[in-house]
Parts: structure tokens; sequence; C-alpha cells
């Protein structure tokens, strides 16, 4: 599980899944690759292609998707 700033930008380009305390647009669950990481937020590039930004602090878990097809 991605818990710290360090992890979070070690990951970046990677594929995360978000689950959130307070949910942004109705929902709690977001997928993405992450794009960029600052000291508040963290932005994903969604499957079409929209960048979301999360906040940090509204992060309740993060965990890389791993495809043990490729």
């Amino acid at each position: 599980h991605l818990r710290e700033m360090k992890h979070f930008e070690a990951a970046v380009g990677k594929e995360v899944e978000f689950k959130l305390y307070t949910p942004m647009a109705k929902s709690k669950l977001y997928t993405g690759k992450i794009v960029k990481v600052t000291n508040e937020a963290v932005t994903i590039l969604d499957d079409n292609e929209n960048e979301i930004t999360i906040a940090l602090s509204n992060i309740s878990s993060a965990k890389i998707l791993y495809n043990w097809e490729e």
C-alpha cells in the first residue's frame, strides 16, 4: 500500500487504485495512472484520459494495480 510521499513519488507512471474518505463527484473509488505528486495532492490520468487531482488528506488507501498478463 502507498502511504508516504516517497511511496507516491515512486509510483509515478503506475496504475493505482485510490479509496477516499470523502467522495469526489459522488465516488469514493478512483483508478488511474499517477502523473504528478505534490506535497498536498496526487494527480492521476483515468481511463478516459481525464486528469483528476486527489488531496493526499482525502486518501484512505492506495495500492498499485498489477497486470499479471503483461
